[in-house]
């Protein structure tokens, strides 16, 4: 995470909307004007820079996840979908 990361008012409103599109498993788009951390406060929420190597790495979804459900004999797995979030500068 990035340590300069300042949570503001703002960002706390951005995840209280991420976790009611996630809870809801629905779509969300957040839009407004460029620079105010729409980008960054997604990033947070995502742990990015956390995951950002390990998808890098892994390639896509669609390569490992139906080895992982075939692998473990999963029944029922779809493919994972849940809800989505749509940032967008103004």
């Amino acid at each position: 995470m990035n340590r300069d990361f300042i949570v503001t008012k703002e960002h706390r409103r951005f995840t209280e909307f991420a976790g009611a599109i996630r809870k809801d498993v629905t779509i969300g788009i957040c839009h407004g004007e460029a620079g105010v951390g729409k980008t960054q406060s997604a990033r947070r929420y995502a742990h990015w820079d956390t995951l950002e190597p390990f998808i890098q790495a892994w390639g896509p979804r669609s390569v490992w996840f139906p080895r992982i459900v075939e692998g473990f004999g999963l029944r029922g797995v779809r493919d994972g979908r849940c809800g989505g979030l749509l940032v967008v500068d103004r």
